[in-house]
């Protein structure tokens, strides 16, 4: 009987000695790295970092997503975006709506500029997928500098945003004056 207890006795003393020397290596059946410190959270093993994205984001415009790096198609920002614009067909229908009093208040309107008939005033006419609409003339966004004194200013073909009054001149809907608040010039090609 003697020898059962001694040897149950070292039984149970062996497996805690075992049981000891496991303490504090947990082993894992999937390395997960919490922290994304590059070490697995339960066992130590180094891992792959991989952050998981909900949303593809490319602020750096590189084409890869900045949180994740998988390849996102890369959408370039029109200037409209950058401004609450109405359409101009919407623009037409307001200034209908206004007659030659104009509307109380400016909306910001963007087209391409289809053709300058005056370079001195920049009157012309600005046109988008909805229609085209006169410009009666166009100043910078302070309103201190008239079209033809602008060093750097939009011209046939290019994107604009005006923020202007809207009216009718002889039964014409108009842009009243056009502030210009943005431009963007886009290259032509030549045609040989």
């Amino acid at each position: 009987m003697k020898k059962l207890f001694v040897s149950l006795f070292v039984f149970v003393f062996a497996l805690g000695l075992v049981a000891c020397e496991n303490t504090g290596s947990t082993e894992c059946t999937s390395h997960i790295d919490e922290d994304l410190n590059g070490l697995c959270d339960e066992c130590g093993k180094e891992v792959e970092v991989k952050v998981e994205c909900t949303e593809h984001i490319d602020e750096n415009k590189d084409g890869s997503c900045d949180e994740c790096g998988e390849k996102v198609e890369v959408k370039e920002e029109s200037i409209k975006d950058q401004f609450d614009c109405i359409t101009v067909a919407e623009a037409i229908e307001l200034a209908n709506k206004a007659g030659q009093s104009g509307t109380s208040e400016k909306y910001y309107v963007y087209g391409i500029i289809k053709e300058i008939k005056n370079a001195m005033y920049g009157e012309m006419t600005i046109e988008d997928e909805t229609g085209s609409i006169y410009v009666y003339g166009v100043y910078s966004a302070d309103a201190q500098t008239r079209y033809d004194a602008m060093e750097d200013k939009p011209v046939v073909g290019d994107e604009v945003v005006l923020l202007a009054m809207l009216k009718t001149y002889n039964g014409t809907p108009e842009l009243d004056r056009g502030y210009l608040q943005a431009f963007k010039h886009i290259e032509k090609e030549l045609d040989l």
